[in-house]
């Protein structure tokens, strides 16, 4: 299984060469790091971006996507401003249109994109394949616990508005100083939701859990 290197908090990935540049601001987006390379994004053909980020074929036959990738490891890939699954637009691009149904892996290798491990479903069929490869398990011999390098945890989820070292501070303040949710928020600049699951440690933040 290719191993997909995170991108640090406040930098971006290059959607069109692949770099990673610093963020103007911690918490903006920005899809490319020059303007030469947001010209040749805008005209670039789809399925030329997509190939930039396929990698080589490994001895198992998977070939792993080296982009972006979502939750569980799977690789994310911008399409028109929407983000896509790699592997279902692999298969859209080289075996045909899934239209509803789900793409899921022969290989139960998430970041593979190789249109001969993937095939079509129904969610009935996609909830069975997980259970026959035990990816529907609790405790210990849930996915996310025999690899845990596939689930995106505080900085280094896709979507976070934090670091690592924010949380720790907001979670320390609150417990240890008893400051109020609401001013934690307006001194952080997020939601007063967001700091109340890292006050309790719930969600992409139970790791601040002792």
């Amino acid at each position: 299984m290719s191993t997909v290197q995170s991108t640090p908090f406040g930098a971006g990935v290059c959607e069109q060469c692949g770099s990673v540049f610093p963020l103007k601001y911690r918490n903006s987006v920005s899809r490319t790091c020059s303007r030469i390379c947001y010209d040749l994004f805008r005209t670039a053909p789809v399925i030329d971006r997509f190939f930039q980020f396929v990698g080589r074929k490994q001895p198992s036959g998977c070939i792993p996507w080296t982009g972006a990738t979502a939750n569980f490891g799977y690789g994310a890939f911008n399409v028109g401003g929407k983000v896509h699954q790699a592997h279902r637009l692999s298969y859209q691009f080289f075996v045909g249109e899934p239209g509803e149904l789900c793409v899921l892996h022969r290989c139960d290798n998430p970041p593979c994109v190789n249109p001969d491990h993937l095939f079509v479903g129904t969610h009935d069929d996609n909830m069975a394949d997980k259970f026959d490869k035990g990816r529907n398990c609790y405790g210990d011999a849930n996915g996310s616990r025999r690899h845990p390098e596939s689930r995106h945890r505080g900085e280094t989820s896709p979507v976070a508005v934090l670091s690592d070292d924010d949380a720790r501070r907001i979670h320390e303040q609150s417990h240890r100083f008893g400051r109020t949710q609401v001013s934690l928020a307006e001194e952080y600049g997020v939601s007063q939701s967001l700091v109340s699951l890292v006050v309790r440690a719930e969600g992409r933040y139970v790791w601040l859990n002792p």
